[in-house]
């Protein structure tokens, strides 16, 4: 598959409202920064659909773009040469395939290859429900993963001790990516490729929304009935300031932890 990089510089105030914008797109597989420039990987599958959102923000920002197109072997040497590991103190290292293990101790290691979907443990987003999910007491608990991505999260659950893990996400090639993961891993997840239409009348112990304002709002009806009685709902891709859209868009869920790295914030609570 081919990838164009849209090369974006704002010299205006709206720089981390586009970066943040951008950054959770549903067609964005990487970035990186370079010379004050961001750079976001995109499929070349979804260039008219991208395009089309960039020019609308470029009209009201005043951004500028530059589009670089790469084969499919100069993006997986790309990625390979940036995707470092992840360590998270002593409890766990995120690595693809290619890096040695651990050097030290860690209590969970986990091997992700990005390829084409989101989710390494480098975004703000994703460090924000690792971090949650360290202090919660999964054993055997049923796990939805909504906009799983590479599976990382619903992965993260299952060496916690999960029973069930659904993980769900509108792009094939998400779907491809989370359960190459979960093989990798020795996880067992169920990949859905789909919306909250593919959620159906199960019921979780633990739902896991990592996705953005608009995701999260239009969703949040049946993200709130995914959840059992007493469960716990945690959402992320939330930017700072944007709790009070989350209290208004959830009135059944009681939010009881929020935390912040950057300009985002994640948020969790449970259904009485």
């Amino acid at each position: 598959m081919d990838f164009l990089v849209y090369w974006i510089v704002s010299d205006s105030g709206y720089v981390d409202r586009i970066h943040a914008e951008i950054s959770l797109r549903q067609e964005v597989a990487g970035m990186e920064e370079r010379e004050g420039a961001f750079g976001f990987y995109v499929p070349a599958t979804h260039e008219g659909e991208f395009s089309a959102f960039l020019a609308g923000l470029q009209e009201e920002t005043g951004l500028s773009f530059r589009v670089e197109r790469l084969n499919d072997q100069n993006w997986n040497a790309v990625w390979e040469s940036q995707f470092e590991p992840v360590t998270l103190d002593n409890w766990m290292h995120i690595r693809a395939d290619f890096h040695p293990p651990a050097s030290g101790t860690v209590e969970h290691e986990l091997i992700i290859n990005p390829a084409n979907a989101f989710g390494t443990g480098h975004h703000e987003t994703t460090r924000l429900i690792l971090t949650w999910l360290r202090y919660q007491d999964l054993t055997d608990a049923t796990i939805l993963d909504f906009g799983a991505g590479t599976g990382i999260l619903g992965i993260v659950t299952y060496q916690l001790g999960a029973s069930t893990v659904v993980g769900i996400d509108i792009r094939p090639e998400a779907v491809e990516s989370m359960q190459s993961n979960a093989v990798r891993n020795e996880a067992t997840i169920i990949a859905r490729k789909g919306s909250a239409e593919v959620i159906g009348e199960d019921l979780f112990d633990v739902v896991i929304a990592n996705v953005n304002l608009d995701v999260l709002q239009m969703h949040a009806l049946k993200l709130t009935t995914a959840v059992r009685a007493g469960g716990r709902l945690v959402v992320s891709g939330i930017l700072s300031g944007d709790d009070r859209a989350i209290l208004q868009a959830y009135p059944a869920i009681h939010w009881d932890w929020m935390n912040q790295e950057g300009e985002w914030i994640a948020m969790a609570g449970h259904k009485p």
